[in-house]
């Protein structure tokens, strides 16, 4: 059956209508989620409502597990690399692939301490030496001053 065309304001009246479910709820896919995690299983809920253990490179309801991570998976589906996770915080590191810039190529990370922290004035451990100018000072005053 040919959908019948209609004019733009009446169609935006009958999706109005539609979409306020008035005559019945309007199906949903449900959305893919991450249930939880064990040993290397990842226990998934797809589209389609299916839920399940799946190993990494096995498939549920469309939806391929890539990697597993402490507390997020990585899952393909429709073509797309989704992530999903189950909570921010520990192991939050994202599991998707870093893209890099080629201006950030060239950068070398280290775990050396920076170099741009003050530098410290060596001291001469003689407290008599670095007070000699002083002394001087007061003893040229305590001559003017009988």
């Amino acid at each position: 059956m040919k959908p019948i065309e209609l004019p733009p304001e009446i169609q935006a009246r009958v999706d109005r209508i539609i979409d306020s479910e008035i005559f019945g709820p309007v199906f949903h896919p449900m959305p893919m989620a991450l249930i939880g995690i064990a040993d290397r299983q990842a226990y998934i809920r797809s589209t389609t409502g299916q839920t399940g253990p799946v190993k990494i490179g096995g498939e549920m309801g469309g939806i391929k597990l890539l990697r597993i991570g402490v507390n997020r998976v990585l899952v393909e589906h429709d073509g797309e690399t989704n992530e999903l996770t189950l909570f921010d915080g520990i192991g939050g590191e994202s599991l998707m692939p870093k893209t890099t810039n080629a201006a950030a190529t060239n950068i070398v990370s280290t775990n050396a301490p920076s170099t741009n922290a003050p530098t410290k004035r060596a001291t001469n451990g003689n407290a008599a030496a670095n007070s000699a100018p002083m002394a001087r000072i007061l003893s040229s005053k305590d001559k003017e001053n009988p």
